[in-house]
Formats: C-alpha cells, sequence, structure tokens
C-alpha cells in the first residue's frame, strides 16, 4: 500500500498515451463550470483502454482534475493530521485513530483508495441502469460513480455513504457544481446500530473497512434481496470472499459475472 507524499515540486508527467495527452489539453485548457458539466453528458468520456493499468489511475486523475475534483487536496490534508494525530502511525492505524476505531484507510494513496473511473464505466455498461433505479454505493468516498452515473441514466439516483465528512462535503461540492440533482453523498457510519441501508436496486462495495464490519453490510444486503432483485457490485478481495462465503443468507437464484476487477452478483 502506498503511502501519501507531498505532491510540492513532484515532476509533470509526461504521457505517451494519445488519449492520456488529450485530457492533459482539456485540463489545462481552464474549462468553466457549465464546460465541465456538459462532459457528462458523454459516457465515453469515462471509457478507457490500456492492458496497463497503472495507466487506468492515471487517466482517473486527469478527469478528476478536468472536473475540479480535489481527491488529493483533501487526502493532504486527511494525511497530515493523522501524521501528526500518531507520528508512529501507518495506514492500518491513522484512519482507526482519527474516526472512532473506523478503517477509513487515511494515508492510502488515491490510486489504491478510490475505483478508477474506466472501471466505473464498465460496471454501469453491464448494468445499464435505467430512469428512477437507485443506486447505493456503501463506503463511497468522493462519489465518482454518481458523477459517472449521469452520464449514463441522468433520471437514475445515486446515494452515497461514506465514514470520512472532508470526502463528502467535497464529492456533494462536484454534484451541485456539475449539476446532479439525483446524486447525494451522506456521511454516515455504515455499522451503527441505527443505520439501515436503504432498499436499492444496486449495491457498490469495495473493501470499505473490517472483515467483521463487511460481513455485517452483506447479511444486510441478504435480507434486502429477499424483498426484491437486486444486483452487487464487489471489487476487493475482502469483500469478493466474505460474498461467497455468505450466499446461503441470500436464499434466491444467483448469477455471478466476474471481471479481472470486479464481480456482479445477481439475486432473482
Amino acid at each position: 500500500m502506498t503511502i501519501i507524499k507531498s505532491f510540492e515540486g513532484q515532476k509533470k508527467s509526461e504521457y505517451a498515451n494519445p488519449v492520456l495527452k488529450q485530457l492533459e489539453k482539456i485540463m489545462e485548457s481552464s474549462l468553466g463550470e457549465e464546460n465541465r458539466a456538459d462532459i457528462l453528458a458523454n459516457r465515453e468520456f469515462f471509457a478507457f483502454e490500456d492492458n496497463k493499468f497503472s495507466l487506468h489511475h492515471d487517466h482517473s486523475e486527469l478527469i478528476d482534475g478536468i472536473l475540479g475534483l480535489d481527491v488529493f487536496g483533501v487526502e493532504q490534508k486527511l494525511f497530515r493530521r493523522a501524521r501528526a494525530l500518531l507520528p508512529r502511525g501507518d495506514i492500518a492505524s491513522w484512519g482507526r485513530r482519527m474516526h472512532e476505531v473506523n478503517q477509513t484507510w487515511v494515508g492510502l494513496h488515491p490510486k489504491t483508495l478510490l475505483t478508477p473511473y474506466s472501471q466505473i464505466y464498465k460496471i454501469l455498461n453491464l448494468l445499464n441502469p435505467k430512469e428512477g433505479q437507485v443506486f447505493v454505493d456503501l463506503g463511497a468516498a468522493y462519489g465518482r460513480v454518481g458523477l459517472v452515473l449521469k452520464s449514463f441514466c441522468p433520471k437514475a439516483k445515486f446515494l452515497g455513504y461514506e465514514y470520512v465528512k472532508e470526502r463528502v462535503t467535497e464529492g456533494n461540492r462536484m454534484f451541485e457544481k456539475l449539476h446532479c440533482p439525483n446524486a447525494k453523498l451522506i456521511a454516515q457510519d455504515l455499522f451503527d446500530d441505527d443505520f439501515e441501508i436503504p432498499e436499492a436496486d444496486f449495491f457498490f462495495i469495495y473493501d470499505f473497512g473490517l472483515p467483521s464490519q463487511i460481513e455485517k453490510t452483506i447479511k444486510q444486503l441478504s435480507k434486502i434481496s429477499q424483498l426484491k432483485r437486486i444486483k452487487i457490485v464487489v471489487r476487493g478481495d475482502a469483500s469478493t470472499e466474505l460474498l461467497s462465503k455468505n450466499f446461503s443468507l441470500f436464499n434466491r437464484g444467483l448469477l455471478t459475472q466476474k471481471t479481472e476487477y470486479f464481480s456482479v452478483f445477481s439475486f432473482y
């Protein structure tokens, strides 16, 4: 896992990939807010193909820059606060010290913390969301899924839950600036005894906490699956393994679609 370091004075990347070069030019062109909002009308803006997966993260960083999503700024501030609180800490301990023992992965590089836009594009292309359907992201960070969802179906609803308030504030700022009225992030402890996951058509999980916490969430989702058809998108080894382990809780038909970087479990 990569710890965030200072980006001041960082050498500018030299992109050989033509798509990345083009995105860099767009980022440097200082787009107005309306131009940024118009980008979300084109889902292909988020698509990217390359065998080198690290380039998918570069692609996402450029898109964040074009849209104005300040992921690095927020994560840098969180990292500095965490290191001040726990100078001898690490990625495993900083978030838990700051956020009431919840594992929020403070100090983890955004390239590892966040799902690339190109993968979100593939997920939504596979799900094919329709008007009125609801997508719930559990451990949503900055709500990248909500931005891409608008490009696929502006009248589908995105609801993201994230523990870290700073991430929620930045994500909601983007939703407002980019005219995403059906997208919302909520600051929420997913493991609060009073929290209940709302009914939805699609759910997304990406190793957002400790295995025991993820398993608790999966058990809640199994109850929803008994009320309606749902699809659960899973990214990360822990979440995939725990969902597979708890198949028997769902008591419904199962269709699994697996790709190299994520899996979709359909309960019908």
